[in-house]
């Protein structure tokens, strides 16, 4: 399907360089959405045939944009597991001593001695194994457990708004969903895998927070994973995903917010804000200049106005203070 999709690369790329940057490039696709498609069409009733319900439409682009986000962050830390693997691989090994052994200690111990010694040289070519205990730091470099962990047999990430959990204990011959049994309730969640044993319960346990039943939803990878996304009914940042499991530290997260997962209001303000700071940088008016200046072309030739029956001129009146507007 992803190279089905590259067919449509080179056009696409032709609007992104005629744009020249990101926004305009996505203000063209979502535009053309708005134009001649039904996507921002707000379904009112179950009898309308075009359109979305309320905020369906956001969720479905927040949806695609995860999706590719979580492609690139497994990307880059597969990379950076490699690049790892690469700097170990630099380490020299250690170098085996050799035990020298005379007749004089018997042939009883010289069979005891070269079984020692050949002990010891495959203990030295082989790496000694340690349990080593994941920091979040790791978790962070890693989509399944971003802002989130890894577990024995599943791993979970999560946004201020949802939860990612993956249940990896999922034998290779599973590849139908009628194989899989996902439970979901407001406090709990059940994974159950029909393998040839029968039905084995891979994920049970009471959930941290509550979780809205009606927006969650659950996967089937065959042979690989079950996903399972969970919508938070707190706007908040759990410690854990199980009630049971050790707490994360939320202090090394990453507890930002993306500006699609804020209130219109928002979005509107800090976009502004950017709009302002860009501006200035240029040297040209901020947004409550220019209001400010619209108000004063209102006035400029108004009955009173000091400035009446003169061409406009902005640079004899301080904008930037609204209380001084008409001070000469």
């Amino acid at each position: 399907m992803a190279e089905e999709r590259n067919i449509y690369d080179d056009a696409l790329f032709g609007i992104l360089q005629n744009e020249g940057q990101i926004y305009p490039f996505l203000d063209v696709i979502f535009g053309f959405l708005y134009r001649r498609t039904d996507f921002y069409k707000i379904q009112h009733d179950e009898n309308d045939k075009m359109g979305f319900p309320m905020g369906m439409a956001g969720k479905i682009v927040q949806k695609a944009f995860k999706k590719y986000c979580d492609i690139a962050m497994e990307n880059d830390a597969q990379q950076l597991k490699k690049n790892q693997v690469l700097k170990e691989s630099e380490i020299p090994l250690p170098v085996a001593t050799v035990e020298v052994v005379t007749s004089e200690q018997g042939e009883d111990k010289l069979r005891e001695t070269n079984a020692a010694k050949s002990h010891r040289g495959k203990v030295i070519q082989t790496s000694e194994k340690k349990n080593i205990e994941l920091t979040q730091t790791d978790f962070q470099k890693n989509a399944e457990s971003y802002n989130g962990a890894i577990r024995n047999n599943y791993s979970w990430a999560q946004t201020i708004k949802d939860l990612d959990v993956r249940v990896k204990q999922v034998p290779q011959n599973v590849i139908l969903g009628k194989s899989v049994k996902v439970d979901i309730k407001p406090n709990s969640l059940t994974v159950r895998v029909l393998n040839e044993e029968g039905w084995t319960t891979e994920l049970d346990g009471e959930l941290s927070f509550r979780i809205n039943v009606e927006d969650s939803v659950w996967t089937l990878f065959p042979g690989e994973h079950v996903h399972v996304n969970l919508e938070k009914v707190q706007e908040r940042f759990w410690e854990s995903l199980m009630k049971d499991e050790p707490k994360i530290d939320l202090k090394e997260i990453d507890n930002s917010q993306p500006m699609e997962d804020l209130d219109e209001e928002t979005q509107a303000k800090v976009n502004e804000l950017l709009y302002n700071e860009r501006q200035k940088q240029l040297g040209l008016p901020t947004s409550e200049q220019k209001k400010m200046e619209n108000i004063l072309k209102e006035a400029w030739d108004k009955e009173g106005s000091p400035f009446r029956g003169q061409p406009f001129d902005p640079s004899t009146v301080n904008i930037s203070n609204p209380g001084d507007l008409f001070k000469t």
